[in-house]
């Protein structure tokens, strides 16, 4: 039996509970989220937590030809990411974190750059990802996503969002009441166990998620323990309901 069967197998009790059957696409995840803002008329995305730039080249690569908005803190990935964009007209970045108020955080810098976050890194998370460790610590800016959008315009588009924000996505939607509303695409870490301090799991988000009228459809593994093959983290795609994809 394949990895990605037996991961299928794993994850089917825990969304089972709120009514999401997984099962195996014949396309990637990858391109199954740009089908998704392709049919959905999505025109504009917003990348919170670019790192690199990482997503929005693999979108990119996938077929999205909107506009991109690349969030990221973290100052060596930032310029990293700024010089990655530079030859997309299409693809602005700004520098910052985001949360529920404007503000200064302090964020947690791991070795690997990626696992970085607002949050206090937990033991699980580093046992089964060594270079997750903090090595430091940056004092960042915090903006809310509504004030965001609003200066970066989006002109009644709809849009895209997608949340890689280590454990501190329910911040970033208490900061997003009047953008929720005008996005149709939404992707985030879905977290199996606690990876960081004070972090929303899986089942509160999804429950948050649709409340607001989100609709989980799709999902992948996205970090588990290399000793133990358990899956700790999903990515997950949630649409608005008024246009569900059956």
């Amino acid at each position: 039996m394949g990895m990605s069967v037996r991961v299928l197998r794993a994850l089917k009790p825990h969304l089972r509970r709120f009514d999401v059957e997984v099962s195996r696409w014949s396309k990637s995840y990858e391109f199954q989220r740009v089908r998704y803002m392709r049919d959905l008329g999505v025109a504009a995305l917003v990348d919170v937590g670019a790192n690199e730039g990482q997503f929005g080249a693999e979108v990119r690569a996938q077929g999205f030809a909107g506009r991109l908005l690349s969030i990221e803190p973290q100052a060596q990935a930032y310029g990293r990411l700024a010089r990655r964009s530079a030859h997309d007209p299409l693809w602005d970045c700004l520098q910052c974190g985001l949360g529920a108020e404007d503000g200064e955080a302090e964020l947690g810098l791991s070795a690997n750059s990626w696992s970085s976050s607002i949050l206090p890194i937990l033991d699980s998370h580093v046992e089964a990802e060594p270079e997750s460790r903090y090595r430091g610590a940056e004092k960042i800016a915090i903006r809310t996503l509504d004030s965001v959008v609003a200066e970066w315009g989006t002109r009644g588009s709809r849009i895209g969002l997608k949340l890689d924000v280590q454990g501190f996505e329910a911040e970033v939607l208490r900061g997003a009441g009047n953008t929720l509303p005008h996005v149709w695409f939404l992707e985030s870490e879905l977290s199996l166990t606690p990876l960081y301090e004070g972090q929303v799991l899986y089942d509160e988000m999804i429950k948050h998620l649709g409340d607001a009228r989100f609709s989980l459809v799709n999902v992948c593994p996205a970090f588990s323990d290399p000793r133990t093959g358990r899956v700790l983290q999903l990515d997950g795609v949630f649409l608005r309901e008024e246009e569900r994809i059956q």
